[in-house]
């Protein structure tokens, strides 16, 4: 792979620009799978380039689709919203609807990760709808594993569970083996908030398998992650700490921040079940920089929260820095209502 990262940095210093953006997007899936976020954004940032200097605004708008995927992978929501715009309007103009809805489905990912859940379930509604319309298999099943993901965070957790059960069989037919994973992955958490631990544990394992049988490093940490998790539930701490290392670990080695401070989180949690309170304080305390340098407001307060309460074997009723802790959280929530009025048109 080395050898075709090298080549579109070298057709594109030769000015061979369509080689540049269609070798760059070819490589995308690569990266991903493989973790090398920083060989994607680089070969990326020169197919952008290309494509404006052919002024090809489909292949513009597949660069800036996929230059998307990383930005969201790194957690920069702002920038990933900002280059799905740009490529939505390059596409409405093609009169493109099948890329018009796959664009709509990656923009209610982004929302959905920014916690904006109501317009990630809008928006993902809208691309499902187009889908459906024009006979686009695929992207129907992957709309729906978003779409319940997005569910599940409003509560709504049939919803969810009955839009993953529709995803599985045509991920199935698809043979998408990382959409199964994915929807295994989802479907766990769905279970786990049900209070379903031993199904959550079944589906988490399938997902484990399915992604390791991709060699999916993402995938195959957040599995971990997910098992882990589950078993402290269930008071297996041991073995909840060595899933949750493990997690760490690979999520670590592929530079994904975002889910080493999720991992360092719930591997605090099941050190403070299992009694190992210093390591649980400098665990989320790793979690809340984390956070923060993600700026992911939410969990780090999360975090903090979590911390004063580790470092307080006996706490009083509400201590200064609870509540202020409390306080900040409640800020992070009037703000995001905020936004969805300045979103609505509304002025608060």
């Amino acid at each position: 792979m080395d050898v075709l990262i090298s080549a579109v940095h070298s057709s594109f210093a030769a000015g061979a620009y369509s080689v540049t953006w269609q070798l760059a997007v070819a490589l995308a899936p690569y990266f991903e799978t493989a973790g090398r976020w920083d060989d994607w954004r680089d070969t990326h940032r020169e197919a952008l380039k290309a494509a404006q200097e052919l002024g090809d605004d489909s292949a513009q708008a597949d660069v800036l689709v996929s230059t998307a995927n990383v930005k969201r992978l790194g957690r920069h929501h702002d920038a990933a919203v900002s280059s799905l715009e740009a490529a939505l309007g390059l596409t409405q103009k093609l009169g493109d609807r099948g890329r018009e809805a796959r664009i709509l489905s990656q923009l209610g990912i982004v929302h959905r990760e920014r916690h904006d859940f109501d317009t990630a379930t809008e928006v993902l509604r809208r691309a499902l709808e187009l889908q459906r319309q024009i006979g686009d298999r695929p992207g129907v099943a992957e709309t729906l594993n978003n779409l319940g993901y997005a569910y599940r965070y409003l509560g709504q957790y049939e919803q969810a569970r009955d839009v993953h059960e529709e995803a599985l069989p045509l991920l199935q037919a698809l043979n998408d083996v990382a959409g199964q994973g994915w929807a295994h992955s989802n479907l766990a958490e769905v279970e786990r908030t049900d209070g379903n631990v031993s199904q959550a544990l079944d589906h988490a394992r399938r997902a484990l398998s399915l992604f390791e049988s991709l060699q999916h490093r993402q995938g195959t940490a957040w599995a971990h992650h997910r098992i882990g998790t589950l078993l402290n539930e269930r008071g297996d701490h041991r073995d909840a700490i060595d899933e949750l290392t493990e997690a760490r670990k690979q999520f670590r080695a592929i530079a994904d921040r975002y889910g080493e401070a999720r991992t360092a989180a719930g591997l605090a949690t099941a050190m403070a079940d299992a009694g190992r309170s210093d390591e649980a304080r400098d665990l989320y305390q790793e979690a809340i920089t984390g956070f923060r340098a993600v700026d992911d407001r939410y969990r780090e307060v999360e975090s903090a929260i979590a911390l004063i309460v580790a470092s307080r074997p006996q706490p009083e009723a509400l201590p200064g820095e609870l509540r202020d802790a409390l306080d900040t959280l409640d800020q992070v929530e009037a703000d995001r209502l905020r936004q969805r009025a300045a979103a609505a048109g509304l002025v608060v």
